[in-house]
Formats: structure tokens, sequence, C-alpha cells
């Protein structure tokens, strides 16, 4: 594939996303999901801190796998 392609693509692309209406998503998806993702981070944190101070250090990913089970 040579750059004439791509742009070729990359104009198809532009031309399509500009036909996209994206205030549904920016006005509630984007809010909720970033909201969720601060909840679940603040958990975690939460979880982190609670096993630190029983004494339990999480050192990998698998300790902090059986933690959330």
């Amino acid at each position: 594939m040579d750059s004439k392609d791509y742009y070729g693509d990359v104009l198809f692309w532009l031309f399509r996303a500009k036909d996209v209406d994206l205030t549904p998503y920016l006005t509630t998806r984007l809010v909720d999901d970033f909201a969720s993702h601060i909840r679940l981070y603040r958990r975690a944190l939460d979880r982190v801190i609670k096993h630190r101070k029983d004494g339990k250090h999480l050192d990998n990913l698998i300790s902090i796998t059986v933690v959330w089970a």
C-alpha cells in the first residue's frame, strides 16, 4: 500500500465522522463512564489501603484478584 491508499481511507473516515452526532455521547455516556471509573478506582484504593492496614501486602496482580473474589 502506498500513501495514496491511506489518504483515501483517511478522507473516507473523516467524511463519515462529520455526520456522527456526538452530543448524546459527550453529554451522558462520557460523563457516566468517567464517574463509574472514579467509583471503581476509589473502591479499589480503599481495599488496598484496608489490606495494607491488616498487614496483607498486595505484591502482584494475583493477590489483587484474590482480594476482589
